[in-house]
């Protein structure tokens, strides 16, 4: 099965609703990171709870890197000039390893950043976002319905920037 490189924003989704078990499970062993990721998540651990990094890195495993001059060329083309420098680095890089380390290898990036979705799928990448990992989890009978839905509403409410789709039907059909 194809890994899915994970960026920092969908991590803290699932942080933030305190369900990294549904996020192992149902990622079922393809999930990866890369060391930018790795810092940012560990950096929200001092004001996030529900951020584990220990059990992160056994969820994730060693972290993965990409060229420091490919990253940077991405990272510009997704960020805002007035962005801080290390605004969007995880992104940047899970890109980045997607098209060099994993290449050929259907590497799925999973993010809820919607120009980092927008850039990969431009360069011909896989994409899902936190709602459709969600939909994939019900379909597997990983989380029933409403609660797949539900947790996108907690995720929401706990101030993470994640799709909520109209209708619990679009994630538990």
């Amino acid at each position: 099965m194809p890994e899915i490189v994970i960026d920092t924003c969908t991590i803290l989704n699932f942080c933030s609703v305190v369900r990294l078990d549904l996020l192992d499970q149902t990622l079922r062993g393809r999930g990866r990171w890369t060391e930018s990721v790795r810092a940012e998540v560990e950096r929200s651990a001092g004001y996030m709870s529900g951020v584990d990094v220990a059990r992160l890195d056994l969820l994730f495993g060693d972290a993965l890197a990409a060229d420091f001059r490919s990253v940077r060329l991405v990272q510009r083309a997704i960020s805002s000039p007035l962005d801080p420098p290390t605004k969007n680095l995880g992104e940047a890089e899970s890109i980045c390893v997607i098209r060099g380390l994993l290449q050929g290898q259907g590497a799925r990036l999973l993010t809820d950043d919607f120009a980092a979705r927008d850039y990969a799928r431009g360069v011909g990448l896989l994409t899902w976002n936190t709602s459709e990992l969600l939909a994939d989890a019900y379909s597997l009978g990983d989380v029933g319905c409403p609660e797949a839905y539900e947790l996108l509403n907690a995720m929401r409410a706990n101030g993470r920037e994640v799709y909520v789709p109209s209708s619990h039907n679009d994630v538990c059909p």
